[in-house]
C-alpha cells in the first residue's frame, strides 16, 4: 500500500471532495463524465440493501487520491457476479494505489460466499492506463458501449455507481 490509507467513507461524498481545490476521484479520472454529487448521493440512498455495496477511498495526506466500490448488481443480480470499479486520479496512478484498492476488494470478495464467479469492470478504451490496469488482473473486453456527448451534465454515463 502507499503511503497513505484506505478507508470507507462515512458519507457519500466528503466536502474537500467538491470545494473546488480538492476534485473527486471520479471527477478527476472521468473529467468528460461527471457525476453530480446529489446523483451520487441517490444512487447510494435508494440502492436495493439486499445486495452487497461497498465504497473506499484512497487519501494521502487527507486527499482523496482514489476511489472505488465493490458489489452486486441490483439490476442483473446473479450469486457470484460482482461489479468492480477503481478509479485514481491520473497524477498518482502507477505509484501503486489501483493495486492496493484492487487487492482489498479482491480480498474481501474472496472471503464471502458465494465465490465470485463472474467479475466486471468499466474501462474506457480512451484511457490506456485504465484498459492496462483491467488486463493486466485478467479482464478482457466484452461488451462495448457508445454514449452521446450531449446530455445532461450530471448523467453517469456507463452505469457507473
Amino acid at each position: 500500500m502507499p503511503s497513505g490509507r484506505l478507508a470507507v467513507p462515512t458519507r457519500t461524498t466528503r466536502p474537500s471532495w467538491t470545494s473546488g481545490t480538492r476534485p473527486s476521484p471520479t471527477s478527476a479520472a472521468f473529467p468528460d463524465e461527471p457525476v453530480a454529487v446529489e446523483t451520487r448521493r441517490h444512487y447510494d440512498e435508494t440502492r436495493q440493501k439486499q445486495y452487497l455495496f461497498q465504497r473506499l477511498i484512497g487519501e494521502l495526506d487527507g486527499t482523496p487520491v482514489a476511489a472505488a466500490y465493490y458489489g452486486e448488481a441490483e439490476w442483473s443480480h446473479y450469486p457470484g457476479k460482482y461489479m468492480i470499479g477503481v478509479e485514481v486520479i491520473p497524477e498518482y496512478r502507477r505509484l501503486g494505489w489501483g493495486t492496493a484498492v484492487y487487492d482489498h476488494i479482491w480480498g474481501a470478495l474472496t472471503g464471502r460466499d458465494p465465490k465470485p464467479t463472474v467479475l466486471t469492470t468499466y474501462a474506457r478504451e480512451d484511457d490506456p492506463d485504465s484498459m492496462r490496469f483491467a488486463e493486466k488482473r485478467g479482464f478482457r473486453v466484452a461488451q462495448r458501449n457508445q454514449f452521446s456527448a450531449d446530455g445532461p451534465d450530471d448523467v453517469c454515463a456507463g452505469g457507473r455507481p
